[in-house]
This record gives structure tokens, sequence and C-alpha cells, in this order.
């Protein structure tokens, strides 16, 4: 059986072909939108190589639905979510969640990820100079690797440098997540979005842009609150959650339990597998 695992990976359907093998075929990305990444055979081949395959998996129901706007399968598409950390981690980093809460000041937001556009870090800088007006003890980490360059120069426009650290790439997430109050995922058309669940696990609320696949993970008032764009709007809820820590802690505790039911390793290995089988007892399978 083959298992390719990226929409880019055009030479799925090719090896089907040689090898007769059934093809499972696993999307991770909204791959126009997300990172305008190219289709090397362009729209019409993507969807004729989707059709291809003997499954499609989707990490999220934005993903299904992109996949939708390409080809209509013949078969539905399986939405599986990612797999993020085994139980266990979960119930570790639960244990340790709430030593955060013991001092709120400053109030750290956190944002980790690929420094680009879509990623909305000079919209998360612009909203940290407006809360700034009001809350001068906030500040924010950005982590991620890629060209910092207008991240920078907003950083001094805005007069922000005591405010703001610009960390890179940086190997362990968990450091910075441990010592954040939320976490800020102002990417569009996220696919998914691993940090959020990592920053869920870690018992932190997101305030997330209502977008992709962000809308399946974010409750907005629940575990997190979404946002739908622009500087105004991701300021007043950064605000609502320096001005109430009990409110924005209890996101926080939702959250955790919100991942841990949803995005475990076990889960996923059971509804991978369950594909796997099903695949290779089909009936041409027999």
């Amino acid at each position: 059986m083959l298992h390719a695992n990226s929409a880019v990976v055009g030479i799925a359907p090719a090896l089907k072909t040689a090898t007769g093998l059934p093809l499972i075929w696993h999307i991770r990305e909204l791959p126009e939108r997300q990172y305008l990444l190219h289709l090397d055979a362009g729209r019409s081949g993507y969807a004729r190589a989707l059709r291809e395959a003997d499954q499609v998996i989707a990490i999220s129901h934005a993903v299904a639905d992109d996949i939708a706007t390409y080809a209509r399968l013949p078969r539905p598409a399986r939405v599986i979510y990612n797999g993020v950390l085994p139980r266990a981690r979960y119930a570790e980093l639960r244990a340790v969640s709430g030593a955060r809460w013991t001092s709120t000041r400053p109030f750290v937001f956190a944002l980790i990820g690929l420094i680009h556009p879509g990623k909305g870090q000079e919209e998360a800088l612009h909203a940290l100079a407006a809360v700034r007006r009001t809350h001068p003890h906030v500040r924010l980490v950005i982590a991620g690797d890629g060209n910092d360059a207008a991240v920078q120069r907003t950083i001094r426009e805005r007069d922000l440098a005591a405010s703001v650290d610009v960390m890179g790439f940086v190997p362990d997430v968990w450091p910075i997540l441990a010592r954040s109050h939320a976490l800020l995922m102002c990417s569009r058309n996220e696919a998914m979005g691993r940090v959020t669940v990592e920053a869920m696990a870690s018992g932190l609320p997101v305030i997330g842009h209502a977008s992709g696949g962000t809308l399946e993970l974010v409750e907005d008032g629940l575990n997190g609150l979404r946002y739908p764009g622009g500087t105004e709007a991701l300021a007043e809820r950064m605000v609502r959650l320096i001005d109430d820590p009990p409110f924005a802690r209890q996101l926080g505790d939702t959250a955790s339990r919100t991942a841990e039911q949803r995005f475990s390793i076990e889960q996923y290995a059971d509804q991978v597998s369950e594909v796997y089988r099903s695949v290779l007892s089909g009936p041409s399978r027999s």
C-alpha cells in the first residue's frame, strides 16, 4: 500500500500506476490558500490525481471542503485530525498548567510559527501597540523561522522593542508555552494548526483567526476566543484576557481537556489503521 503525505506529492498517482498498489493520499494543507503552493500539474491535474486515490484523508473539515472545490471524489474524504501528543503527555502538561496563573503581570502572549505574511505577525504587533496604551506591561513572544525583516521594521516603527521578544527558530516550544498566558493564532486559512493544539494542551487559551481549521479547534468563549481579523478585534480580545485572568484560566483548562479528547496520537493511530484495513479489504483487494 502507498501512503502519500501532502497535496504536493504529485508523484503518488504515478507510483500507484507503476506498482498497482492501493493509494491513500493524506492531504495536510490548503495548497493554494495557505502558502500559495504550486500544484505541479495544475488544478485539473490535481483533481484527476485525487480521484485516482483509493482513499483521501483530510486533516480537518476545512481541508476536506477545499478538496471538494477541486474534485468530486468517488468516496468522501475521511477527516482525521492529526495526533499531536500521547495521552500521557496531555496529563503531564495539565498537572503543571496552573503554575503560570500565580502571576499574570506581565501578561505574556505567544505567537509561534513560520514568519510569513499569511501568519499574521504584523497584525499581532499592531494589536499589541494598541493594547499597550492601557496595559503597558503586556508582552509578546514571537518564535519561528523565516525572514523577519518586516516584523523587525514594525517593532521599530511602533516602538515595541521593550515589549517583544523575537526568538527565531526554536527546537522546543514547550518552555515558551509554559511561561505564556495565551497563544495568538493569527494565521489565515490554517489547515489545522499543530501549535494551536500544543498551546491548548499546555492549558493556554488561544485567540484564533476565524478561518480554516482554526474554527474546528477554537470554540469561542469555551476553550478560547475567535476574532474575524483586524487589529482592533484582536486587541479587544487580548484585553479581555488580560483584564480577567480567571476567565483566561478557565478557557485554558477547557482547552487542555479538549486537546486530550480530540488530538491524541493513540486516537489518530486507531483511525488511520481503520482506513488501512478498509482499503486493504476492499472489493478490489479480496
